[in-house]
C-alpha cells in the first residue's frame, strides 16, 4: 500500500454562499439597506451577533444622515447668490453630530482601522513605523529636562588654605 502525503489527509471546507441577514425594519431608505449589506458581507459570518446588529443599524442610519447632510451643505454652498449662513451653520452642526455618532459606533463595532488591532499590536506597529521614519525613541529624560546630568565640582574640605599674596 503506497504512502499518502499529509496534504491528502486535509479536508477542503465546502464553499457555502454567505447568507446575508435581512436588514431590520428600522432601516427605511435604500441607501441604509445598501450600507447594511456591504458591511455584513465584508465581515465573517460570526462577526455580528444579535446585539451588534442593532448598533450596526444605528451606524447605517447615522452614516446615511451624514451623507444627506453633506449633500445639503454642498447644495447650499453651490446655490446662486449668497448662502444663508444661519442655515449653513445649522447644517454643519448637524453634520458634525452625525459624523461623531457614526465614528463612535464604527469604533464600537470594530469597523474602523484603529479599532481592529489590540493595544499591544497597535503599539508595536507604531514603534515600527517610527523606526522606519527615523524617529529616535526618547528614553529616560523628558524633552524639557537637561539630557546630560550636571556634575557638581566637589569642594575639598581638608585642603590647606593658601596665604594671600599681598
Amino acid at each position: 500500500m503506497p504512502r499518502r502525503s499529509a496534504a491528502s489527509f486535509g479536508t477542503v471546507p465546502p464553499s457555502v454562499p454567505m447568507i446575508i441577514p435581512p436588514a431590520p425594519e428600522c432601516l427605511h431608505s435604500r441607501r441604509e439597506q445598501q450600507l447594511w449589506a456591504e458591511v455584513i458581507a465584508s465581515r465573517p459570518r460570526e462577526f455580528f451577533d444579535a446585539a451588534n446588529r442593532m448598533m450596526l443599524a444605528e451606524w447605517c442610519a447615522h452614516t446615511h444622515s451624514f451623507e444627506v447632510l453633506t449633500e445639503a451643505v454642498t447644495f447650499e454652498l453651490a446655490s446662486e447668490g449668497d448662502a444663508d449662513l444661519g442655515r449653513l451653520d445649522k447644517l454643519n452642526g448637524m453634520r458634525s453630530r452625525e459624523s461623531r455618532a457614526a465614528a463612535m459606533l464604527a469604533g464600537r463595532l470594530r469597523l474602523s482601522n484603529s479599532s481592529r488591532h489590540s493595544p499591544e499590536v497597535a503599539r508595536s506597529e507604531a514603534l515600527r513605523a517610527d523606526r522606519q521614519a527615523g524617529v529616535r525613541k526618547l528614553t529616560g529624560a523628558k524633552p524639557w529636562e537637561d539630557p546630560a546630568p550636571r556634575v557638581r565640582k566637589r569642594k575639598v574640605v581638608n585642603e590647606p588654605e593658601t596665604p594671600d599674596a599681598a
